[in-house]
């Protein structure tokens, strides 16, 4: 394995498509995300969440704007070149250990996602099998609200799960229960629909509707050959309109989980205001990170990134792995990145906090729960009669409430319609 780190992180330019594509980390790139309204003053769950937003491929970093530092120190570490500082070096050492034995070891059971028959599956294994295995303590909490009967234990390897409370949040704003807890980070679980799109109409700049309707045609028929026939079948447009809505829905509630557990994670801990804290949408084949930045009110989700390639050795995507790694790690590793270096390069801020009352935004900043606080039980109260309870003082009101509850019991069982 000696040759997966300078891989992931060699700038050299005459790596191969089939390199990049599977080892390299230091230029995945992360998008800058604009809000522009939001319902973060209500209270809403996540899975109900409304942003209105942009997100601006062209307002692009790469990863290595913010492990910069940490590749530097792992490559040199790692090469035998530093060594200045023991401890910090036995965490590098022990972290590098972690990605190696995962990458050669973990992905027998890891792989067995893509056969996964429902989200609490997927959840399941990716809890067990991924995420678990990169965090820096190797805990993990999946939503236990629903857990299926049968799923007490993984699919993939018949270990026993752990389910619990993931509730995060405060009742009166953003509050809800993602699908996956693990150290500082939350996790959105979205099954991975097949997609309208396809690599031969992507070459073409087709007008919408037309082009998806142009999709959707070739989807159903083949790639519109000679002699093939072309019709529109409406369930296969309902299809995909409704995993359109579907993942739209699954992008706002993770941008909510993100930026709640963010300011959350500060108020536990104020040293990493200045830090991206990420949060991540996974499915069955597919990761993308989401970082949001309390101090700076920036907000970041990275491009797709795949969990294996048939391209790469055992045909695990190993510069996913890492990224990944890096990210549940940012505590150890991530180096700050000036207001003025984003500013140089035009990047705008996500425009959250400057969306909400003071009021409100001081509730995001130090009202922020987890687990969330329990609801109280109301006490049953006895109905209360026309005779009022200050009348109850006396002898002969107690006596007058028993006879006519006794006229109750003898006369009017039959409830009144």
């Amino acid at each position: 394995m000696a040759y997966v780190f300078p891989l992931c992180f060699s700038q050299s330019t005459s790596l191969d498509k089939k390199t990049l594509r599977c080892y390299n980390v230091t230029n995945r790139l992360f998008s800058n995300v604009e809000i522009e309204n939001t319902d973060a003053t209500s209270s809403v769950y996540f899975s109900e969440a409304f942003l209105k937003y942009t997100i601006d491929s062209e307002e692009s970093i790469t990863l290595s704007w913010f492990w910069c530092d940490a590749i530097e120190e792992i490559v040199e570490n790692y090469c035998g070149e530093k060594k200045s500082n023991e401890s910090r070096y036995q965490v590098l050492k022990l972290l590098r250990q972690c990605v190696q034995n995962f990458i050669q070891d973990g992905n027998k059971h890891l792989e067995k996602v893509e056969e996964a028959k429902s989200e609490a599956e997927i959840q399941a294994i990716l809890a067990h099998h991924l995420f678990s295995q990169l965090a820096p303590t190797g805990k993990y909490v999946i939503d236990g609200r629903c857990a299926p009967v049968d799923l007490k234990k993984c699919p993939a390897c018949k270990a026993d799960l752990v389910y619990g409370d993931t509730s995060i949040g405060n009742p009166a704003y953003w509050h809800g229960y993602p699908d996956i807890l693990l150290d500082r980070s939350t996790v959105k679980v979205d099954m991975n629909e097949s997609c309208c799109e396809t690599e031969e109409t992507q070459e073409y700049e087709w007008p919408e509707p037309v082009a998806k309707k142009q999709r959707l045609l070739e989807q159903t028929n083949g790639a519109g050959g000679e002699g093939s026939i072309l019709t529109l079948k409406p369930d296969i447009f309902t299809t995909c309109e409704d995993q359109f809505f579907k993942t739209e829905r699954a992008l706002r509630q993770s941008f909510a989980q993100t930026i709640t557990n963010a300011f959350y994670q500060v108020k536990q801990k104020p040293k990493l205001q200045s830090l991206c804290i990420p949060s991540f949408l996974a499915s069955d084949n597919k990761i993308r990170i989401i970082m949001y930045n309390c101090e700076q009110d920036r907000l970041y989700i990275s491009e797709d990134m795949y969990l294996f390639d048939t391209l790469c050795d055992h045909g695990l995507n190993v510069g996913t792995i890492v990224s990944i790694w890096l990210a549940l790690n940012f505590e150890n590793f991530q180096n700050e990145v000036d207001e003025e270096d984003l500013t140089a390069i035009a990047l705008k801020k996500s425009s959250f906090q400057e969306k909400l009352p003071d009021t409100v935004l001081s509730v995001y900043k130090h009202q922020l729960y987890r687990p969330l606080p329990k609801k109280r039980k109301q006490t049953e109260q006895p109905p209360r009669t026309t005779l009022g309870v200050r009348v109850l003082k006396s002898k002969y009101a107690k006596s007058l409430l028993e006879r006519l509850e006794n006229l109750d019991s003898r006369f009017f069982k039959t409830p009144y319609k």
